[in-house]
């Protein structure tokens, strides 16, 4: 999914401590205009389970996996293109979590 106006929260849902409870989310990185969210789903779809809030009014395009296999029959230098982008995305995001994670461990 690409933003193409707004914000977005991206939140991590997680089982609530009380077991009757309702699900409980925690905010976990925000988004805007001019980037992609759910790069991890392009590559398998058994992510943890998060989900999107709008902070602002939003506008986002879509690409659908019946499109990305398309785009893989037709233009697999464009699909590769965008593979090598999303794993340079989640390793980035990896490379700044793990920093995160041991800034608040010390």
């Amino acid at each position: 999914m690409f933003i193409t106006r707004g914000r977005v929260a991206i939140e991590q849902v997680q089982a609530a401590s009380d077991s009757a409870g309702p699900p409980v989310s925690l905010r976990i990185a925000a988004r805007s205009a001019g980037t992609a969210v759910g790069s991890l789903a392009i590559l398998t779809p058994d992510t943890a389970p998060t989900r999107l809030r709008a902070e602002t009014e939003v506008e986002v395009l879509v690409l659908t996996e019946t499109a990305l296999d398309r785009l893989t029959d037709d233009h697999p230098a464009v699909a590769a293109a965008l593979l090598h982008a999303t794993t340079q995305a989640i390793a980035a995001e990896y490379r700044w979590l793990a920093a995160e994670n041991l800034a608040l461990s010390r």
